[in-house]
């Protein structure tokens, strides 16, 4: 997974090096490695900071988060996003 991960932040910024698209002084973090980081943030934060257990199970058996936990989820969701904003690109 990392060389993967590797091969593709370097073929992005190669990419970037050629067409000049962005700013070198940030590391460039592919899409899905993007979402997969500031979701696995957003969850963690979730569960830390759940007074209460949350999510919850419906009648066919899914988990998902409760209305409040989704919320938070979202909110955490933005800020994160913020915040790698500052020190990484999102890539191709």
């Amino acid at each position: 997974m990392r060389c993967l991960i590797l091969a593709a932040r370097v073929t992005c910024e190669a990419h970037a090096l050629t067409h000049g698209d962005v700013d070198m002084s940030k590391i460039t973090i592919p899409t899905e490695v993007w979402v997969e980081l500031y979701s696995e943030l957003a969850a963690w934060h979730v569960e830390e900071s759940a007074l209460d257990h949350p999510t919850s199970v419906d009648e066919n058996g899914n988990e998902s988060y409760t209305e409040d936990a989704q919320n938070r989820f979202d909110d955490a969701s933005d800020y994160i996003e913020e915040i790698l904003e500052s020190f990484f690109e999102k890539g191709c």
